[in-house]
């Protein structure tokens, strides 16, 4: 890995630990991981620092709820139908389940198409509202989904 690598690791855990202080070593070196699967799946640094600040909001970078041992929202009876993951992608099948869920890796690469999504529906909005699909689903218009895409927005 080059130095440039290294360093861009390194400032998305910074910018981590500007949005949610880390609460120890072990949080730091998870937050170091993620980073790393980020920057290894994004095409720009834009998108890295937006996947970073989702996975501040939706799972509080915190590892079992990355690798799916907690799920962070309801889940149905099977515990295949809920948000997973680091960005707590909505699983709607157990492909998808096992996609989120299975590697960092494949968690990155369905936010990444998610967020991508997104931005493609939400056109017209301002961009800091673009999110908006993402977090609300098909409510994504109203103002609890802007102020969320709002919220999770950075430059």
């Amino acid at each position: 890995m080059t130095v440039l690598a290294h360093l861009a690791i390194l400032a998305l855990v910074a910018l981590s630990v500007a949005l949610l202080p880390a609460t120890g070593d072990a949080d730091l070196d998870f937050r170091r991981v993620l980073a790393g699967e980020i920057m290894r799946g994004v095409a720009t640094a834009h998108e890295a620092r937006l996947l970073m600040s989702i996975a501040r909001w939706e799972s509080h970078y915190r590892e079992d709820v990355a690798d799916c041992r907690t799920p962070g929202g309801k889940c149905n009876a099977d515990g295949w139908d809920c948000d997973q993951g680091p960005f707590q992608h909505h699983t709607e099948s157990r492909a998808e389940r096992v996609e989120v869920c299975g590697s960092l890796e494949g968690a990155v690469r369905v936010a990444v198409r998610d967020v991508r999504r997104s931005f493609a529906v939400a056109r017209e909005l301002p961009e800091p509202e673009r999110l908006s699909v993402y977090v609300g689903g098909p409510r994504w218009r109203d103002e609890r989904s802007r102020r969320m895409s709002r919220t999770r927005w950075v430059p």
